[in-house]
């Protein structure tokens, strides 16, 4: 994928959706593993859950592993659960 885009890192990778059956400690692992290599900067999510983003967020503290730098949520006049469940 990065030779298709040419160049030689991804500035940020971004995982969409959290994979219920993987742990989130195995996923940040994965991603450790890319950001060591030099071919991704930094990390962040969307549609996690707020107690799914604080876990992540302990784990990569306990673990040396990166954290999330930013989260995307869908936010519209209809979707309000961010401003339920993340901007507190």
């Amino acid at each position: 994928s990065l030779k298709r885009l040419q160049t030689d890192w991804i500035d940020l990778l971004q995982i969409h959706w959290p994979y219920p059956e993987t742990p989130i400690e195995d996923t940040l692992r994965g991603l450790d593993d890319v950001v060591r290599a030099g071919k991704v900067r930094q990390i962040a999510c969307s549609n996690f859950a707020a107690w799914q983003l604080v876990e992540g967020q302990l784990i990569a503290r306990q673990y040396g592993l990166p954290q999330f730098v930013s989260t995307q949520e869908e936010y519209s006049i209809v979707e309000r659960r961010a401003e339920k469940e993340l901007m507190p």
